[in-house]
């Protein structure tokens, strides 16, 4: 297993004695880095430093350098005379010979007892602003990017940033608190979300407080004192056949894109957030499957098998027409599709029709798979149809999403003798 090691000035381990410091260091300790010159400029614009201290340090102080992860880093501690504490300090240093020069002078500066006082800023100079809330988001975003995740997260954060849009003003993400985080949840549910789209949302900025605290952008989690809002009954929601035949009936006159897009999902369990990113080439009509590729499917690389009513609905869309690269579901520019698009086009009709708010456009996925399982597909064709990693949860899904009775689809075997 990968040890998370760390090197000293003197090239120790963790797990070795670290020397004392002795005065024959300082000799060693005059050269200094272009980086350990900034910080000190830096350093000093927001603290008076006290050279003349004279302050003896204990050997966790001293500085060391953290190799592993992606960003290398240098840590060590000052003492703090205001508020008589010691400050931890951190500087990222990717280059291992500049981080030992870095090393070297923060050591030096540390045997000659220099001391920082932080009451010294001066009250007159313009403080500057803080990281923002949006900007947060951004940064989140940016880190998790090559994630599979990320188109999600692009949806989410956009949320985020309509909700800052309505107040007015700048919100810094270290002065965020659980009042305005419920104001954030209030907001959206004034816009119609449900419990588990609230609980989504609440899961998602909690994501980005807890990603900010470990990169050290935030100190706290204003997220951890709020609640989760209650779902009663069967989380998943499914349309009944009445519901199915309003809607189609409706869409194939008014909404055709609608129309198209809820039944495709019906057919073939492909999530939105994959289906707006299928392309035409991962359609192969010789074995009659849809590619769902690894960087786009939520359990990785898959395969839909075409069934009978999924490539009717494929040829109303005019995919035999199509030709050449391009997306499966795209606007006029060929750009694709927004993830959200079909689902505020459907609340929007849910709202003209007074559906209850649970209804969800992902539910004509949940709807698809209990017809198909009630109209005598097995289980393990389930399994593959939604390209679950084992049977159990597809059971799991069935039972306790569907609230469906998998029980009968198994046979029974007279015990041996």
């Amino acid at each position: 297993m990968r040890q998370n090691k760390s090197i000293d000035n003197q090239g120790f381990s963790d797990k070795e004695v670290n020397p004392s410091p002795s005065a024959n260091d300082i000799t060693a300790c005059n050269t200094s880095s272009y980086i350990y010159i900034s910080y000190c400029d830096n350093l000093a614009t927001r603290v008076k430093v006290n050279k003349n201290a004279m302050h003896k340090y204990p050997e966790n102080c001293f500085p060391r350098y953290v190799s592993t992860g992606k960003r290398p880093f240098v840590v060590w501690k000052y003492w703090d005379e205001h508020k008589k504490k010691y400050l931890r300090q951190k500087v990222e240093i990717k280059d291992a010979k500049e981080a030992e020069i870095f090393l070297y002078s923060v050591k030096g500066e540390l045997i000659n007892g220099v001391t920082i006082d932080s009451s010294t800023i001066d009250p007159k100079r313009k403080k500057k602003q803080g990281l923002l809330l949006k900007d947060l988001c951004v940064k989140f975003l940016d880190d998790k990017k090559d994630l599979k995740a990320s188109t999600n997260y692009s949806s989410r954060v956009k949320t985020v940033i309509d909700w800052l849009n309505t107040l007015g003003t700048a919100l810094e993400a270290e002065k965020v608190t659980a009042e305005d985080i419920k104001s954030f949840f209030a907001y959206y549910k004034e816009k119609g979300n449900g419990a588990r789209e609230l609980n989504n949302k609440r899961a998602f900025i909690k994501s980005v407080f807890i990603w900010g605290v470990e990169k050290e952008l935030v100190t706290n989690n204003p997220v951890g004192k709020t609640k989760k809002a209650k779902e009663y009954g069967v989380q998943r929601a499914t349309f009944s056949h009445l519901h199915l035949r309003e809607m189609w009936a409706t869409w194939k006159v008014e909404n055709v894109e609608l129309y198209n897009a809820s039944r495709f999902l019906f057919y073939s369990f492909i999530r939105p957030g994959e289906m707006i990113q299928l392309l035409l080439s991962d359609v192969d009509l010789r074995t009659m499957k849809i590619k769902v590729r690894g960087e786009v499917g939520k359990t990785g690389l898959g395969y839909v098998k075409i069934t009978p009513p999924l490539f009717e609905v494929m040829k109303d869309m005019g995919f035999l027409e199509r030709r050449g690269a391009g997306y499966l579901f795209e606007n006029e520019d060929g750009t694709p599709i927004p993830e959200d698009r079909w689902q505020r086009q459907f609340t929007a009709y849910r709202r003209k029709n007074k559906f209850p708010e649970q209804y969800k456009f992902y539910c004509f996925k949940h709807t698809g798979v209990r017809e198909h399982y009630l109209s005598g597909n097995n289980l393990l064709w389930i399994q593959a149809q939604c390209r679950h990693k084992d049977l159990a949860t597809t059971i799991h899904y069935l039972q306790t999403g569907l609230g469906l009775d998998t029980h009968n689809d198994f046979p029974y075997f007279e015990p041996i003798l």
